[in-house]
């Protein structure tokens, strides 16, 4: 919060200290983890590229990734 420009930009989101984006976190870890858990699909990473070994694969099956998208609206 030292930073001018950072604090207010967490202003308008109600965000004035530490606690406050700690509190974020933690609520949308758990909201947010049982739907991720949901998808019979490994968290992806550098070391172990999931989304490049099966997309071609996935390309071609009835999913899809609306209920994400749909957060942001």
């Amino acid at each position: 919060m030292a930073m001018p420009r950072w604090r207010a930009s967490c202003g308008r989101v109600q965000v004035n200290t530490i606690q406050d984006l700690e509190v974020a976190a933690s609520a949308a870890s758990a909201r947010l983890g049982p739907m991720f858990a949901s998808y019979n699909v490994p968290a992806n990473s550098d070391y172990y590229p999931y989304l490049d070994l099966h997309a071609a694969k996935y390309r071609f099956l009835p999913q899809s990734a609306d209920e994400l998208t749909g957060l942001l609206s």
